[in-house]
Formats: C-alpha cells, structure tokens, sequence
C-alpha cells in the first residue's frame, strides 16, 4: 500500500492521541511513573473483647501505615487499607482472610500470633502476598511460598539461647519449662528447645501447662525444686508476667528465659527490671531491639503523628511498609496483569535489605527475616562468660 505523504500528519496525530491516552491511564512510555491503587488487608486484634479497648493491634497498624505512606510517598502509587478486627482465634483469622479475599485485595498483612499466620497462609497461598511483621513460626517460609515474615524465625531464636545456655549449664542435665498450650509458638518453641538441648544431654521438663487467660496457680512450682538454675516460660505476656512474680515471691535466684513476647520486652505496664535484681532474666529477640538512629526517627515520628510513644510491634509494622512500598513501586512500574502482580510482591522483597527501625536485616529467599547474629536481650543480673 502506497502511504501518501498528505497522510503522514494525520497518522502522527493519531499516534499522539493513542499515547496521550495510554499515559492517562497509566500505560504511558517506560520512561515514566505508573500509577496504581493498591488494595491491601489488614488483619490484627485492633480492640479487646468489650469492641472498644484498643490491643496491641493498634500499634502495628498504625506503624504500618506511616511505613507505607513514607515509602510510597514519592510515586504514583496509592493505597487503601480494609481493616478487620479478628479475636486471637486461628479460626477467627482464617475467616477473615477469606473475606478479604473475597474482597478483591492485593495483599494481606497483619497478625502476630503463628497459629493464626499459619491459618491465613493457608487460604491466602497463591492467591494473594501474605506479609506477617511478627508471626515467627518456620512453617510460614519457604523458597516458593508468597508469605513474608518480618521477624527473625523460631529456629533463630532458639538457636540464640542454647548460645546463651549451653555454656553456663555446667551439671545441670535438666531444665524446667512452663508453656501456654493454646499458644503455638510458645509450644513450638518448647519444642525446639527440647530438640536442640537434647544433643547436649540436656533434658527438658514441662512442670506445667497453662491456658492463655487463665489465672496462674500460686503454687504452680510445688514440685519443683527451685535451686534449680533455669526455667523456661514460654508463655504470653500477662501468663510470663504473673510467673515471674510468683517466682519472686518464692526467693528464686536463677535464671529465667522466654521468647520473643516476654513482658520485659511488650508489656511495659507494671513491669520494672529492678523489682526481679535477684534473677538473671533472657529472652530471645525476632528482631535488633537496639537503639539507632533509624529507630529514633522512627519514634519521634511515631509520637508526632499519634500523639504516643511507639512499641516495637509498631516498629516491627513500620519496616513492614517500607519493604512492602518498594516492591509495590517496582512491580507496578513492570505494568503487569493481576495475577504477575501478585507473584511480583513476594518475589521482589526475597533479597531485599533494610536498615529500619528494627535494625539492619534482609529477607531471605524463603521470605524470612536474616540477620548476621543471632539475637538476645539480657537484664538483671545476668554473668557473663
């Protein structure tokens, strides 16, 4: 076909027009930004049972939401948040995930507890990006899996205090636990624990089991000798609390060690280090509770925006945004359809580093938290060898 040149301005003209279009609806050249809304689902105990106390949920959501508006802050990317508010419940979780998915959303963050993690992966596996800033459980992680933990695995932690233990045991072959049942990761932590002393002779004892939200028996250590050096208490934070003022009470003088959401760590109201001088209190750490000046920013931003002090949960959420802005800026740049979108997130933030306000980390190839030691937080008066 022969192209007459009187034609050549009408079809420049046109060409203009199909480009101009495209950029509106964000298709535009490579050279420029895209933009694109992003839906995302948030999941946490937002208020207590009476539906207006506010939980601990409140911290990583808003932490969560300053994280992600930072990142996104300079792109063409926006973002809207649907809330829901589950119960500790795995079921409660599960169902609300469901919804969400029902709900069109492009991914799903929240929760802390590894029951309910795993019960959200269960649904969300394929379907959506899934990013926990606490649960912790092992089970979550895997090379192709598109759940992210933002929080150092339970292996990790557990390989820090048998670091700490193993050379201050001397005889003592036996060391004694107490564990929250209907806690996951307190009973998966006892497990590995077992485990992994194990290889050491060394066994472990649990002299009790306890539930969450049930009042902890005065003489729960009755058959205990309490010259023993170590106990374990893998417990929730309330349950840990009320065993170390028992323990207190009893005149114990060794070492008490927990997890990760032990009440020197969270709970903050009614806890003071000097009432426990006595006892050398451990617990392992699923991230750098150390002080920088990325978290500092972090918290005087935190307290400017909410009119409130941070807590690491919400710092934990805050590098959740950050992480989760910078896949969401690059996959969307890649103008990919729905499905290569949602397969993008996890990928891009496997071998993504940060240095946020819980320390230097990167995220494994497995989507889990990766550190260059092995962390431990110490207090009272804990010797050093």
């Amino acid at each position: 076909m022969e192209l007459k040149l009187a034609n050549i301005p009408r079809l420049i003209l046109a060409f203009g027009m199909v480009w101009k279009s495209n950029s509106l609806l964000g298709l535009a050249n490579d050279n420029q930004p895209v933009s694109r809304t992003i839906t995302i689902g948030f999941l946490d105990e937002l208020t207590l049972k009476d539906g207006k106390t506010p939980s601990w949920g409140v911290f990583t959501l808003n932490g969560f939401k300053l994280g992600l508006s930072e990142g996104l802050n300079k792109s063409k990317v926006k973002f809207n948040i649907i809330e829901k508010n589950v119960s500790r419940s795995p079921i409660a979780a599960k169902i609300a995930a469901a919804e969400l998915l029902d709900g069109n959303v492009d991914v799903i963050v929240g929760l802390r507890e590894d029951g309910q993690a795993l019960m959200v992966k269960s649904v969300t596996e394929g379907k959506v990006p899934f990013i926990t800033s606490m649960a912790t459980s092992d089970r979550l992680l895997s090379k192709d899996s598109w759940t992210l933990s933002m929080a150092l695995r339970n292996s990790k932690q557990t390989e820090a205090l048998i670091e700490y233990l193993i050379p201050r045991i001397g005889k003592e072959r036996e060391i004694a636990t107490i564990v929250t049942r209907n806690c996951t990761y307190c009973v998966d932590m006892n497990r590995l624990l077992a485990e992994k002393l194990a290889l050491y002779g060394v066994k472990v004892k649990m002299i009790s089991s306890i539930m969450h939200g049930t009042p902890i028996p005065s003489d729960i250590f009755k058959d205990y000798n309490l010259e023993h050096a170590f106990i374990g208490l893998y417990t929730d934070e309330i349950e840990g609390l009320s065993l170390l003022k028992i323990l207190k009470s009893k005149g114990y003088q060794g070492t008490a060690f927990g997890g990760d959401s032990w009440p020197v760590t969270y709970l903050g109201q009614g806890f003071n280090i000097n009432d426990y001088a006595s006892m050398c209190l451990v617990n392992s750490l699923s991230f750098d509770s150390s002080t920088s000046k990325a978290k500092e920013d972090f918290y005087q931003k935190y307290m400017n925006t909410f009119g409130e002090p941070a807590n690491d949960m919400a710092g934990l959420a805050f590098d959740t945004g950050l992480i989760l802005a910078k896949a969401l800026i690059s996959c969307t740049n890649k103008r990919l359809n729905s499905k290569d979108f949602a397969s993008c997130i996890p990928s891009t933030i496997k071998g993504q580093t940060l240095s946020g306000a819980t320390g230097n980390f990167r995220i494994a190839d497995d989507g889990g938290r990766q550190t260059s030691t092995n962390l431990l937080k110490k207090f009272a008066k804990c010797q050093e060898k």
